[in-house]
């Protein structure tokens, strides 16, 4: 009897850790950082709260302090000269991109913008968002029906466009339709968080690694 119960608990642990690891490893791999400046400005600008957590993803993985090579920065990597475009029209006159009330502030408005301006096609906005409205406008012919990821001609922005749906799929699904809880991660927790994302993704490399050589 005891070792029936021995063993039934230890099962139940078993179990539970493996709960707790994908629990941790969907918060890790989709997170919710910043969550009451992103509900704040998803809000103000009636954006879907998952577009921007999307993009922030996609853009910087939530490093506050991203500089791309090409100089946008912040969190949803912000080019300074669009930045200082899209202040003037908020009447913001000191902005920081390195802050992330800012930085989001900004890059939601400008996403927003862009919604409206293609009215309400993604796929054309975020092409938008990565490369300028100029590219797109090149690219693209029929803006009003425009739903054809794989006609866009330049790789990056392609690639951009499909990982940011993605992301866009993924937070839905798993913050609104399933309702798992986020794990609410501090400012000066993100360089803790960043380690331990990368970790675990050292380590799926390395079961794969083994799994791959059985």
């Amino acid at each position: 009897m005891f070792k029936g119960t021995k063993k039934l608990i230890k099962m139940i642990l078993f179990i539970a850790i493996i709960i707790l690891g994908i629990y941790l490893a969907i918060n890790i791999k989709y997170p919710k950082t910043y969550s009451d400046i992103v509900l704040k400005y998803a809000q103000e600008y009636n954006i879907d709260k998952n577009i921007i957590y999307s993009i922030i993803d996609k853009e910087s993985k939530f490093h506050k302090a991203a500089v791309s090579d090409k100089g946008a920065i912040g969190l949803m990597q912000i080019m300074p000269d669009t930045a200082e475009e899209l202040a003037n029209e908020l009447d913001l006159l000191n902005y920081d991109l390195t802050n992330p009330d800012d930085n989001i502030r900004i890059g939601s408005y400008y996403i927003k913008k862009l919604i409206n301006k293609y009215d309400g096609n993604l796929i054309i906005s975020l092409a938008a968002y990565n490369a300028g409205m100029g590219n797109v406008a090149n690219w693209i012919t029929d803006l009003e029906n425009f739903e054809d990821i794989e006609s866009i001609p330049v790789n990056e922005t392609k690639a951009y466009v499909k990982d940011v749906l993605k992301n866009y799929k993924m937070y839905h699904l798993i913050y609104d339709k399933y309702r798992i809880p986020p794990i609410d991660i501090k400012d000066e927790h993100i360089d803790l968080f960043h380690v331990t994302k990368d970790f675990f993704k050292g380590l799926r490399k390395k079961v794969k690694t083994l799994y791959e050589k059985i």
